[in-house]
């Protein structure tokens, strides 16, 4: 790097001295020139005005280099040589003329310049989730899908950049043999179609649509050059290879899913998702420039951002993207809520969880329906839809609710509470618990600092109030409104602030057991009633009230969860038909806590059974064999599903089909008719001479059993695992007796 020092600096100092930059066409754009020390800092900076000159005036300067870069819109002011660097700045040559009284800088080389010519790109899109319901018989038992947006995100936008000139010589390596391996020079149409898509999102449409057509050389898919290149052995020329002819590579890299080996990314900025799931937010970029642009998105939960849309680069990169071409990042996470619009509702009791939403939920029972395999549940057995298992509902459940614009208010309601009983108590005040615990919502302000940088401050406030124990405050829909929340100290300024939860948010939470095992603290099973009240001052003392039976809502299934509707009767605490009033919104919730067991018995033939210790079963030469399988699979409500199967050796099932079983725990007989008795589950008439004689077993073969029983238990979010009995292995050997004589 040229320096003052070592150009002219002993005949031009640089304090006081005045430069002149060559101006050979107009500036489309503001540039600054900057003297970087050696360790990279930045010690002064002057903008360059519209006739070139500029002047440094600090001290100490001899060692400094000079650089001018732009002042591009939408990028962080340097501090360093490393942001100078992202810039591609110009480092200009200075010229010695003893007949002026400035330097003289020669004007900026046209492709450093035009380069310096920035665009505004605009990304913008919306983040949504499907949600997928098989309804239960007492509703209509037909199949329900609906799309909701997903608020409480973040949408991460990055740049995809190539990066094969940073690959190690291994991995050069590795690329071309996979290349080489493709039928280089015989035609392969149509092409096989691309791997299954990643677990957290399919490819879209529109980017399938985006990538360029393979090419169709007519002597194979590659160019004869680029096949020659890639004979190379040598890392420089296979680098070069792949730079030059990335044109012909790239189409086949999503169907290869190598993307990562050719591409890296770059983040550029994070764009907060608004109530509505949508995204719009811009970046500063070459123009004429085609961008490649990875998305992935955050969700806020339990207070934690965590990523629920990642697939990979190959899946998740818009190629060559239309700046201000709106994108649809569809998120699969059972997590994941969906939000949706506000209608001026009252109070709209939504969901327990993130998928147990009202309706789903039978008055009658308790029992939640309707959480399938594509919310977070896996224990259907093949017998069986798991939409339609009754679950009940344990550990800790988050109730969502919103409320409308005109709550809070003194005439209807300011407070809520929130209590509970077993169903079968009587409706007396003293047999109803209140609930406590502390309930937050989070906020985001944004605060502009003295250094006139704005930056988002995250806070909560505490729905209960300390004044009025048992009761929870309503908040105000707009949080500025919200006096309890204190303003950020000066000289910060507060800008905006908003909720971070959208509309709907968890206003109680419902703690029925602290543990796996059952305590004292474990609500027992059963049936319960969770009552929502609504309260207001009256004659100084907080208390519940009596509001009209329009204030609460719940979702409709006639709109598909998206708005809500009159809250049904089974669903109204103190409904008063004569004047239309109601005291709270009342849940019918069927809690259960308990564990689900397993064992597996040991295995018998001709009704010997194997030895616990050592597992060694003896079939009989002369006569037919016969096998006995069996276990325990146990719920005390048989509130689980259970699954057993066996294979021989190294995980061989030829012979066994009929062996394999599953359920739900109570199901007599189950499938490959295994009886049940009691708790237990046997089938005494298996063939062992076809176990034996499927494979090349003459004298004998191992065997191993295992079981797995899941309870059906529920959060509202996800099946609860914990409660699920220990997985089961056993393991025996059939041996052939021996019929030889002595020789």
């Amino acid at each position: 790097m040229n320096t003052f020092k070592t150009i002219h600096m002993k005949h031009t100092p640089i304090t006081g001295k005045v430069f002149k930059l060559d101006i050979s066409e107009e500036l489309k754009v503001p540039i600054t020139a900057y003297a970087v020390d050696p360790d990279g800092s930045i010690v002064e900076k002057q903008r360059i005005d519209g006739e070139g000159n500029f002047k440094f005036e600090g001290k100490n300067l001899d060692r400094a280099s000079l650089l001018i870069a732009p002042e591009q819109e939408g990028r962080a002011t340097p501090k360093s040589l490393a942001d100078l660097e992202k810039l591609d700045p110009y480092r200009p040559v200075l010229k010695r003329q003893f007949d002026r009284k400035d330097v003289g800088i020669l004007a900026i080389p046209d492709p450093i310049l035009h380069a310096w010519y920035l665009c505004f790109c605009r990304v913008r899109g919306r983040v949504e989730r499907e949600f997928c319901f098989k309804l239960p018989i007492f509703l209509g038992g037909q199949n329900i899908c609906f799309t909701l947006p997903v608020c409480t995100a973040r949408v991460h936008v990055c740049r995809v950049k190539p990066k094969i000139f940073k690959l190690v010589d291994k991995d050069i390596f590795r690329l071309r043999d996979q290349f080489v391996k493709l039928p280089l020079t015989k035609p392969r149409f149509p092409f096989p179609p691309p791997p299954p898509p990643d677990p957290l999102a399919e490819i879209a449409s529109s980017q399938v649509r985006s990538l360029k057509a393979i090419p169709t050389y007519e002597t194979g898919i590659f160019s004869q050059e680029l096949i020659f290149k890639l004979q190379s052995d040598s890392p420089a020329l296979l680098r070069e290879a792949f730079s030059t002819h990335l044109y012909e590579i790239r189409p086949l890299l999503p169907y290869l899913d190598i993307c990562s080996w050719f591409y890296y990314t770059e983040e550029i900025l994070v764009a907060e998702v608004g109530e509505n799931g949508y995204f719009d937010e811009g970046f500063w970029h070459l123009c004429g420039a085609d961008e490649d642009i990875y998305f992935w998105v955050e969700y806020l939960f339990d207070g934690k951002w965590v990523p629920v849309y990642q697939p990979s680069l190959c899946a998740g990169t818009y190629w060559n993207y239309v700046c201000g071409t709106s994108v649809t990042l569809k998120v699969t996470d059972p997590r994941v809520i969906g939000c949706r619009p506000l209608r001026g509702r009252f109070m709209e009791l939504i969901r327990v969880g993130s998928n147990a939403f009202v309706p789903l939920i039978n008055t009658n029972t308790g029992f939640v329906h309707s959480l399938g395999s594509g919310v977070g549940f896996d224990d259907s057995p093949s017998t069986h839809d798991n939409n339609t298992f009754e679950r009940p509902f344990g550990q800790t459940l988050p109730i969502f609710a919103d409320f409308g614009v005109e709550l809070p208010d003194p005439a209807t309601a300011t407070h809520y509470r929130v209590s509970w009983k077993p169903i079968a108590d009587s409706d007396i005040e003293a047999n109803w618990n209140i609930l406590e615990n502390p309930i937050n919502r989070a906020y985001v302000d944004n605060v502009q600092g003295a250094d006139l940088i704005t930056r988002p401050v995250n806070g909560s406030f505490l729905l209960n109030d300390p004044a009025h124990s048992g009761f929870y405050k309503i908040p105000q829909d707009n949080p500025l409104n919200q006096v309890e929340i204190p303003v950020p100290a000066a000289p910060q300024v507060l800008l905006d602030r908003d909720w971070k939860d959208g509309p709907e948010f968890k206003i109680a939470e419902w703690v029925t057991n602290t543990s796996k095992e059952i305590t004292t603290k474990t609500i027992p099973p059963g049936v319960y009633h969770l009552r929502i009240e609504l309260c207001r001052e009256v004659g100084g003392i907080l208390q519940p009230a009596s509001v009209r039976r329009e204030i609460f809502q719940m979702p409709t299934l006639a709109s598909n969860f998206l708005v809500g509707d009159l809250a049904d009767e089974p669903h109204l605490y103190g409904y008063n038909s004569v004047d239309g009033s109601a005291r709270g919104f009342l849940l019918t919730l069927a809690i259960d806590n308990r564990s689900c067991t397993s064992s597996i018995d040991n295995a018998q033939v001709n009704g010997n059974p194997a030895d616990p210790n050592c597992g060694l079963l003896f079939a009989d030469l002369a006569s037919k064999n016969t096998g006995r399988l069996g276990f325990s699979a146990a719920h005390p409500a048989n509130k689980g599903t259970f699954y057993f199967d066996m294979v021989r050796g190294n995980n061989q099932i030829t012979g066994l089909t009929d062996v394999p079983t599953n359920g739900v725990l109570g199901d007599n007989p189950a499938v490959n008719n295994y009886a049940l008795s009691g708790d237990n589950y046997s089938r005494n008439n298996f063939d062992v001479d076809a176990w034996l004689a499927a494979g090349s077993c003459a004298q004998g073969a191992a065997f191993s059993e295992t079981l797995s029983v899941k309870a059906m238990a529920t959060d509202g979010s996800n099946r609860l695992g914990l409660y699920d009995a220990a997985q089961r292995v056993a393991a025996f050997a059939v041996v052939q007796e021996c019929d030889c004589a002595e020789g």
